[in-house]
């Protein structure tokens, strides 16, 4: 999550300027350009996107620069990545939003948030009475859009970049999956957290090298069998899955087949608009004839079809656990 993290109040006036990592570039770049660039992302977000005073979040990419946003009613935090010359930057643009929705939570919860409430009122009072004071002079003067927090509530702010920044939800999945009972994480071939826009926060493929002929002597092939499904088509598949599974605070489970078994994807939304989902290997032998292709990919597995799914209750408790940490945190 290297890049320079701004807090900026409803004023357009920077409250904080938090550097992660060595972000020369990120450096060079004016303050006060990012607080108006972030005041007129947050324009586009209420105009085009805002329901109610949630918070939520955008991304935009400028030539090299990658930003994420997420804007509230008071408090707006901005991220501006530069990814170093001849790489890529490491986190998705998904994992930067949301990354910035749990700062964004942190500052705005508790204590800490009613802190922050009493600073951007006085920076709005501020800004109106620069607004009734204007001049041209004024208007030529040098204004770097920052203002000075109190020491004790810096320092408070700044403890809640490092917490955020100490776990990435990469390490969520894998501390998950590591956890998992061995015969249930032996059959889980992807893990993945995205939101309603299929735009991935974290995921962890399947990295064993699976060999399509090499026959299993307890399966029976398919005639009506898929070939293997690639990484690709896998998640495809689980898009079409999640697609229909949005019902928020639910765990449900679809299943498609391919060449010798069938894979369910386990789909929990209790964090929505984040889902946190796994695809399990289950054997053929395991669903008889009670989830038929009958013309579509992938069907939904009912609650009494569950127990013909080895594992996949010790893969949704897994998954509701990642997706009650998601909650405390966004």
């Amino acid at each position: 999550f290297g890049g320079r993290w701004l807090v900026i109040a409803s004023s357009g006036e920077c409250l904080m300027d938090y550097v992660q990592g060595a972000c020369d570039v990120e450096r060079e770049l004016p303050r006060a350009s990012l607080c108006s660039l972030a005041t007129a992302m947050q324009q586009f977000i209420d105009t085009a996107c805002r329901q109610g005073e949630e918070a939520m979040t955008h991304a935009v990419t400028f030539n090299s620069l990658q930003l994420a946003i997420c804007s509230g009613s008071s408090l707006t935090v901005l991220v501006v990545v530069a990814p170093k010359a001849g790489s890529t930057s490491t986190a998705s643009t998904a994992s930067l939003r949301y990354k910035a929705m749990e700062i964004h939570v942190a500052l705005s919860r508790g204590e800490l948030g009613e802190e922050f409430k009493k600073v951007v009122g006085a920076s709005a009072e501020s800004r109106a009475e620069k607004v009734s004071d204007y001049t041209l002079s004024s208007c030529l003067a040098e204004d770097d859009s920052a203002m000075h927090l109190p020491k004790e509530l810096a320092s408070a702010a700044q403890q809640s970049f490092v917490e955020a920044f100490s776990s990435s939800y990469q390490a969520l999945l894998a501390d998950a999956l590591k956890d998992l009972e061995p015969a249930a994480r032996d059959r889980v071939r992807c893990l993945s957290l995205f939101d309603s826009r299929f735009e991935f926060l974290a995921l962890l493929p399947d990295e064993r090298v699976q060999d399509e002929d090499q026959e299993d002597p307890g399966v029976m092939p398919s005639q009506s069998s898929t070939q293997l499904t690639t990484p690709s088509t896998r998640l495809q598949l689980l898009r079409c899955a999640a697609e229909t599974a949005a019902e928020k605070g639910q765990t449900s489970m679809w299943a498609w087949q391919v060449s010798r078994y069938f894979e369910v994807a386990v789909i929990c939304t209790v964090a929505f608009p984040v889902f946190v989902a796994s695809v399990v290997e289950v054997k053929i032998t395991a669903l008889p004839m009670v989830l038929p292709l009958q013309g579509s990919m992938v069907r939904r597995v009912l609650p009494e079809e569950v127990e013909l799914c080895p594992h996949t209750a010790a893969v949704a408790g897994m998954l509701d656990s990642v997706a009650k940490q998601l909650c405390s945190r966004l």
